[in-house]
């Protein structure tokens, strides 16, 4: 059974009253009378049930279906219909039957000499997408064109096809968002039959990134657009709220299709929006019946169409995931946002709703950082929606926006300073990452001198983890007189975050690095052993020389973490030493991704791993040209580690 709605489904669904509610999907032409300069009105449902015989549904005969066909299905040339044979007529969205798109005729050939009795029958292939379509290239912060140089066609797809949303990590997030739009040409070789394209416009609508997703999908031709590629785009259009757009990516979607066909099911459940949007109640109810039939489970979906629709008023369930479509049907039926909307929203949803101006305060903030947190918004707009809570003085609940509204009005650099330490001081340390950035050109005015000492280390922390090493760098002094036992490690995180050479830390020397780990270990902390033995096989990772004997201190299998499985750690090291950075991100994401954190998949940051994970995604990524961002995960990792996240 399928999504096709036929005369006999017809009659079993709902007999001649659901005929009857299809009328109003159809455009019942003016009399004839009627003055032709005198605007059409549209009719109502009850002159439409007056006259039943004049609609185009009753006119036809055969099959009806409720969705159009798709292009993209019609691949290859079909034989022709039995003599009479009902062809099915189609009747959305405006009413009126719309014609199957043309197909290719074929061209039988002659026979080649010697071949008698023998002929190749040819058709004209049709239009191959570009799959190296990007939005950026290295001048805009891309990678490399060459970034899928040397790679299997079949291995990428595999890759991009598992690829899930990174945890919360800006660092792996912006690796994520800058593999997938980058432009590059695409492998060859041997092949799935997957659309790459496809497959990465799903992954970045799976991970948030609508706008990208949008944007990419707009410069495919719109005759080359196949369900792969409209599916993610209309979806990211409905979180971007442009049901329009949405709406118009339907005659690529499939028209029927069996109920575990999820490409089908999306299409009429996006359908049924659609006929609700354009007044066809009736069209969007038997629509709903259809996707409870065919679909069952999505129950937030069925109330929130039949409502939209205007049908009777169901109970929305608020233990669901709360998705752009329905977004879209509660604000076609007015029905307000859940109030835990921000447990629920799906991820494509977050940037949007960080901007909803409906939300109240505490939940624009807490979903503006969860958008930061996945690289969905940058720092300069997290900054802004501070700022506006400042103006509406909406910042008692949230530490850092009553920092940030200190730090706007602050007479002086050390009051401003206190009041973001002493916020930071009670924000989780794996929040950092993503809020910090907000707080770059405060942070940045503030000179390093004695006056700031008791903040030293927050201070070299917090401008390592913005990216700025050069100025981290001159907080080690005042660290090295305010807090000497935090000077080593330190010196090993400006020196990990940096590529150049350090003015304040001392050159790196294995055997000065040799007797400062003894010292760091004669304590017993376990702790302090973890934490060295991320600091030296990160740096070993990047390039540094280590002694030999400091890995008999430090076995991977003794480290408390979740080590990564063997076949990530095998695609890690043939990404390294083929030096393959497509393959090396492709790796090290999909790695991070399947890891859980209190029985959430892809809760658990890279500071979960244990060392030798951590360096075996900091070698693959160094190693194929990403350098900056493996500094910029260890960097994340470390501190993260040092401040207690992930110990055990």
């Amino acid at each position: 059974m399928t999504f096709s709605l036929n005369n006999r489904q017809l009659a079993r669904l709902s007999g001649s009253a659901c005929l009857l509610a299809l009328l109003v999907a159809a455009r019942v032409p003016l009399a004839a009378a009627q003055d032709a300069a005198t605007p059409a009105a549209p009719p109502r449902l009850t002159e439409q049930l007056l006259d039943p015989n004049e609609t185009p549904l009753a006119r036809s005969a055969g099959p009806k279906s409720l969705l159009p066909p798709v292009r993209g299905q019609q691949r290859s040339v079909t034989p022709p219909p039995f003599e009479d044979a009902d062809q099915p007529e189609v009747f959305f969205p405006s009413g009126q039957a719309a014609p199957l798109p043309p197909l290719e005729p074929a061209q039988d050939l002659a026979a080649r000499p010697g071949e008698e009795g023998t002929g190749i029958e040819v058709a004209r292939l049709s239009t191959v997408a570009d799959e190296g379509l990007g939005l950026i290239g290295p001048v805009e912060g891309g990678l490399s064109p060459m970034l899928w140089s040397g790679s299997r066609r079949l291995t990428i797809e595999d890759g991009l096809a598992s690829l899930a949303p990174p945890p919360p990590s800006p660092a792996l997030g912006y690796l994520y968002r800058r593999l997938l739009i980058s432009r590059g040409e695409m492998p060859q070789g041997a092949s799935g039959g997957r659309s790459i394209l496809g497959l990465k416009l799903e992954a970045l609508h799976a991970a948030g990134f609508a706008r990208e997703t949008t944007r990419l999908a707009s410069l495919l031709p719109n005759g080359d657009l196949t369900v792969e590629t409209a599916a993610p785009a209309a979806r990211a259009a409905l979180a971007r709220r442009e049901v329009e757009d949405a709406c118009s990516y339907l005659t690529h979607l499939p028209a029927e299709g069996g109920p575990g066909d999820t490409y089908a099911q999306f299409a009429l459940e996006l359908g049924t929006l659609c006929q609700a949007r354009a007044g066809l109640e009736m069209a969007a109810l038997l629509s709903v019946d259809l996707v409870r039939e065919f679909a069952p489970g999505d129950t937030a979906f069925v109330a929130l169409a039949t409502r939209a629709a205007g049908g009777p008023s169901l109970d929305v369930p608020n233990d669901e995931v709360f998705t752009g479509l329905h977004l879209a049907l509660s604000e076609e039926a007015s029905v307000p946002l859940p109030a835990d909307i921000a447990d629920r929203a799906e991820p494509a949803l977050l940037a949007p709703l960080a901007s909803d101006a409906s939300l109240d305060w505490d939940s624009r903030l807490r979903i503006a950082e969860m958008a930061a947190a996945r690289a969905l918004i940058g720092p300069l707009d997290l900054a802004d929606i501070y700022r506006q809570a400042s103006v509406a003085g909406a910042t008692d609940n949230n530490p850092r926006a009553s920092a940030f509204a200190v730090a706007l009005d602050a007479p002086d650099q050390v009051t401003r300073l206190g009041a973001i330490a002493a916020a930071y001081a009670e924000t989780p340390v794996g929040d950092w990452p993503a809020t910090l950035p907000a707080f770059t050109g405060s942070l940045q005015a503030i000179a390093p001198n004695m006056a700031h000492a008791d903040n030293a280390v927050f201070m070299t922390e917090a401008l390592a983890l913005l990216g700025d090493a050069a100025r981290a760098d001159g907080w080690i002094g005042i660290v090295a007189a305010s807090a000497p036992a935090q000077t080593a490690r330190l010196e090993t995180l400006v020196r990990i975050a940096a590529r150049g050479q350090s003015a304040f830390v001392a050159p790196w020397n294995p055997d000065i690095a040799l007797k400062s780990i003894d010292v760091r270990l004669q304590g017993g902390d376990t702790n302090a052993k973890w934490l060295t033995a991320f600091e030296i096989q990160t740096l070993a990772a990047l390039g540094y020389p280590v002694p030999q004997v400091v890995w008999a201190q430090f076995d991977d299998r003794e480290m408390p973490g979740i080590r990564l499985e063997d076949s990530a750690l095998r695609a890690l090291r043939v990404a390294a030493e083929g030096r393959r950075a497509g393959e090396a991100a492709l790796a090290a994401l999909n790695s991070v991704s399947v890891l859980e954190q209190g029985g959430d998949i892809g809760m658990a940051g890279p500071w979960a791993l244990t060392p030798g994970s951590l360096a075996a995604i900091m070698t693959a990524l160094s190693r194929s040209g990403l350098e900056d961002d493996a500094r910029r995960i260890a960097v994340e990792a470390l501190i993260a580690r040092a401040h207690g996240a992930g110990a055990p």
